[in-house]
């Protein structure tokens, strides 16, 4: 196959730039920068601020807190981050209903009806567990989902560890099980 020359391509308007040809170093340059401990933005002030009001408890609470550590975020994200609360609020909900019924002692009889509770509320978590995982993504709450949509968290400041951080087993520290070469 012969190579098509960059005056050509030029000629036939389908040239493109290195940079542009390489999808991520072009991200990459273009990435907005973010600071994970700077002030909210204003996209999220307004986000806080209209909250939708029939999000209750743990639908509420994940969602001040995903915008809280999402500064992407815009207004029209609203729609999609009042879904993703309800589905976290969802699965926490089922997954404690899981759990009581596991501790039933008639939950190992597949006929009680702890052991067929047990299976509609682990029907309903894997469910919002998937849903969250969509929704996570499109929100850009994952590193990969970010490098895709093209945001850069700058994570060198100190920040104060939570007690009560939701997100805390999700992220990555360094020098944990992952950086050690296997022995």
């Amino acid at each position: 196959m012969r190579k098509i020359s960059d005056q050509d391509k030029k000629r036939r308007g389908t040239y493109r730039k290195t940079a542009d040809r390489r999808s991520l170093a072009g991200r990459v340059q273009r990435a907005r920068k973010y600071r994970a401990d700077a002030e909210l933005s204003e996209a999220q002030k307004i986000l806080l601020a209209e909250m939708p009001a029939h999000l209750v408890d743990e639908a509420k609470d994940c969602y001040e807190q995903s915008v809280r550590a999402a500064p992407w975020l815009q207004p029209i994200d609203r729609g999609g981050l009042a879904v993703y609360a309800h589905f976290v609020a969802t699965e926490a909900i089922a997954g404690r209903e899981l759990d009581r019924c596991i501790k039933d002692p008639r939950f190992v009889d597949p006929g009680s009806e702890a052991a067929q509770a047990g299976k509609l509320y682990l029907r309903i978590v894997g469910r919002q567990a998937a849903l969250i995982s969509q929704w996570s993504d499109q929100l850009g709450f994952s590193p990969r989902a970010r490098a895709r949509i093209g945001i850069v968290v700058d994570t060198t400041s100190p920040q104060k560890p939570d007690p009560d951080d939701l997100w805390k087993s999700l992220r990555l520290f360094p020098g944990g099980k992952a950086d050690r070469p296997h022995a």
